[in-house]
């Protein structure tokens, strides 16, 4: 008796196993395509930059089967707010090789430097095909977050416009900022924009250096910064 119904437990145990395994679902879902950047847009600052190009690489992830031998193409388009095609950026292809067995590519869009000071702006679109949908429509920008951000989108903002200073300007030693002091200093000593972005290269000694030589161009070739002459930080002149 024991025995007859150990066995009955036993069959009604693997019968109840047979019908989960049929149950249980493996990828059956379509291929999908997806923006993979951390944030939804970028912003280009062309006042900061020497060249007046800049390309902003926009990666395109997938998730689905990976055939090999098989390449898929993903999609896409640029809409432009108060941006024009030629002047402001490239136009783009329409749609971008997913090389075989790799699961991703990289849209490059290149934007010019603006001729007014006007804030330019594209977005590039994922456009869904037969290759990919657009499942994958947005996510949170970090775990607990309540920022959410589009994955099917990415903004491009870009201008000419130096709205504030650079992280190294030190006004003691270069005195109050401005776009064209800026710009002076730069050409004057042939030094890259990007240079004042980077803390390691805008060192002390470096710094004390460019105002000193700064100081000695401007007491030898004057030049007017709106209604007054240029000049470095006062500590200089005492």
């Amino acid at each position: 008796m024991n025995k007859t119904i150990l066995l009955c437990l036993a069959l009604t145990c693997l019968l109840s196993l047979v019908g989960c395994e049929q149950k249980i679902d493996t990828w059956s879902g379509q291929n999908v395509a997806y923006i993979n950047m951390e944030v939804d847009s970028t912003v280009v600052s062309f006042a900061y930059l020497d060249e007046d190009v800049d390309t902003v690489s926009v990666e395109i992830a997938v998730m689905g089967d990976v055939e090999e031998g098989v390449s898929r193409y993903v999609e896409v388009k640029l809409v432009e707010k108060n941006a024009m095609a030629g002047e402001d950026y490239e136009t783009l292809a329409e749609r971008y090789e997913v090389p075989s067995g790799t699961t991703s590519c990289v849209v490059p869009v290149v934007v010019k430097r603006p001729n007014d000071e006007s804030d330019k702006e594209v977005i590039l679109e994922l456009v869904e095909n037969d290759d990919f949908y657009l499942y994958y429509q947005d996510d949170v920008l970090t775990s607990g977050s309540a920022v959410v951000y589009s994955k099917t989108t990415h903004r491009i903002l870009f201008n000419n416009v130096m709205k504030e200073a650079p992280n190294t300007w030190n006004e003691y030693y270069f005195g109050t900022f401005s776009p064209l002091k800026f710009e002076t200093i730069c050409t004057v000593m042939e030094i890259p924009r990007t240079s004042f972005l980077s803390t390691s290269y805008m060192g002390f000694g470096r710094i004390s250096y460019i105002a000193n030589y700064m100081k000695a161009y401007l007491d030898e070739h004057p030049i007017m910064d709106g209604d007054k002459e240029m000049r470095m930080g006062d500590f200089l002149y005492q």
